[in-house]
């Protein structure tokens, strides 16, 4: 009877968001706000499954023997930054999807099989199915917009040695066994960039896309972050630790089938992640190098144009702009809002550190309580629309 019950569930969540419309530059939650998503408009998404820190009661806690329950820090708040840092980068233009866990690890894994992930307890099923989901309607809208795009799962590790290591479903023993194995069928049809190693704009061969100059791993070195495989590393050594990519990396790559490749970016702490510069400065580097890959392999030397709009079917509303002043800013903070509705102050984490309402249009002023060094304002008007923008506070 319980077997028969989840299946229900199953089914239910499997349809939830069906028929929902997402347009590009608005955030859309789950249930209960498990999971959010950040439509994009670009060929690139970012999905972070391990950086979640909420811990509802209502879900207790992950505890079978294979469970790993450790969180990777710090990357919930890299993801966000790395969003911002290529809507900087191309003029406020492109912005990539990113689909966020919110839920900690000790709660749900959204890197796992649906019962290593949920172990049947039903909202944390449901968290499951909305992050899969998210990302399936992402990738459908890069697929129907730009033909093809690349998914980055962003993580953290612990490993002793202090390096990004990038998965492509491939082992450590395969990067080992060189460039003439590598560009062979086996380890073709088994990577997650196989429709990129298949088609892509310099005709460069597979081994070449994971080690050469402009592999990602050159681009990451390009940028003075070791990588491996890259360049200068092009496979850990035998009894070295290395991630070679996960479920979300198999689920949503191209190793079966479909246009939207997927690599995994395993994180190492140090300065990568244990400090704010730390993530400042990598989150620039990130976008520098994802993007400039996106644009090599990808779509040549036009480069790609993105949308203003884009939705999944015919919702026709359009984000919300609203303006702040001064920015960055100390104690307080203007706001010139368009219509009434709800302003949410998030941190970087995407904890809600304050929320506001709003009866009418018109300029308003709001203490900074807060000691984060960055925020972020959601605008969200009665109709529904929303809008969004980074703050700095910066006390001179």
């Amino acid at each position: 009877m319980k077997n028969i019950a989840l299946l229900v569930l199953i089914f239910i969540a499997s349809y939830s968001l069906k028929g929902q419309s997402f347009l590009s530059g608005k955030t859309y939650y789950s249930e209960k706000e498990y999971i959010e998503y950040f439509a994009g408009n670009m060929p690139l998404i970012l999905t972070i499954p391990h950086g979640g820190l909420l811990v509802p009661s209502t879900i207790p806690n992950r505890n079978c023997a294979e469970c790993v329950t450790v969180m990777d820090t710090n990357t919930q708040e890299l993801g966000r930054l790395i969003a911002d840092e290529v809507k900087k980068m191309t003029g406020g233009n492109c912005f990539p999807h990113l689909i966020i866990n919110r839920l900690r690890r000790t709660k749900l894994d959204a890197n796992r099989d649906l019962f290593e992930a949920a172990l049947d307890n039903p909202d944390a099923v449901n968290a499951w199915y909305a992050f899969h989901k998210f990302i399936d309607s992402a990738k459908m809208m890069v697929a129907n917009q730009f033909q093809r795009g690349l998914l980055i799962d962003l993580h953290g590790h612990g490993h002793a040695f202090q390096r990004l290591e990038l998965g492509y479903l491939l082992s450590a023993s395969n990067l080992r066994s060189g460039n003439n194995f590598l560009n062979g069928p086996a380890a073709i049809e088994n990577s997650s960039i196989r429709h990129l190693a298949l088609s892509n704009k310099k005709e460069y061969r597979h081994a070449e896309l994971l080690n050469g100059q402009e592999s990602l791993g050159g681009f990451f070195e390009t940028e003075r972050y070791t990588a491996v495989p890259g360049p200068a590393d092009i496979a850990p050594r035998s009894g070295e630790d290395y991630f070679s990519g996960g479920y979300n990396t198999e689920r949503h790559g191209s190793v079966d089938s479909g246009k939207i490749d997927a690599i995994q970016i395993e994180c190492n702490f140090i300065g990568v992640r244990d400090s704010e510069i730390s993530l400042q400065f990598f989150a620039e580097a990130t976008a520098n190098a994802l993007v400039k890959f996106l644009k090599t392999h990808y779509f040549g030397k036009d480069g790609f144009s993105c949308p203003t709009s884009i939705t999944s079917n015919k919702d026709k509303n359009t984000a919300l702009s609203f303006s702040v002043f001064p920015n960055p800013a100390c104690e307080s903070v203007t706001l010139n809002l368009p219509s009434p509705g709800t302003l949410r102050m998030y941190n970087a984490m995407g904890q809600v550190l304050n929320e506001f309402s709003f009866l009418k249009q018109g300029e308003y002023t709001l203490p900074l309580a807060f000691n984060d060094k960055f925020v972020l304002l959601q605008f969200i008007g009665k109709d529904g629309s929303s809008g969004s923008m980074k703050l700095m506070r910066q006390c001179y």
